[in-house]
């Protein structure tokens, strides 16, 4: 699949609350056995390794320092594969949130073990057995066009 610099849009938001935007970068990455990386939480959430960008970064940047900190990998980014946006509504705050998130397609260069945090452990898992249980919809959907890339 070629990247579209054109993000897809996934929900709406209420117009009658406050909405602000969260950018993202997250990563899609394989083993030499074809298996995807993902982070299981302890509460069981599972989710590919990746996190917020910070003002200070560039969404490449961002996908770095996040995979190390939760996977404790340090990746080399291959080509940004999808850029997908998902409105959600936070109760806690009763207002509109919209994920704007970078998808990117990595391969590890190095363990980096020191700078995991403790919440999360990675999982290696074929692609096919994971993708519907997948936490955000948001990654349901990307990991859905990441199969389809490969037909």
């Amino acid at each position: 699949m070629a990247f579209s610099k054109q993000p897809l849009q996934l929900g709406k938001p209420n117009p009658s609350l406050s909405s602000y935007e969260r950018p993202g970068s997250y990563a899609i990455i394989f083993d030499e056995h074809g298996r995807l990386a993902i982070m299981r939480s302890k509460r069981g959430s599972i989710f590919l390794p990746g996190g917020g960008i910070e003002a200070n970064e560039t969404k490449e940047e961002a996908l770095v320092r996040e995979v190390i900190e939760e996977a404790g990998l340090e990746v080399r980014i291959q080509e940004e594969f999808i850029n997908v946006n998902e409105w959600f509504y936070e109760p806690e705050a009763n207002r509109n949130m919209n994920k704007v998130a970078y998808f990117f397609i990595a391969e590890v260069e190095n363990p980096k073990p020191e700078g995991k945090i403790e919440d999360y452990q990675l999982h290696w898992v074929p692609l096919e057995e994971i993708k519907d249980q997948m936490k955000f919809n948001i990654e349901r959907f990307v990991l859905d066009e990441l199969t389809k890339s490969f037909v």
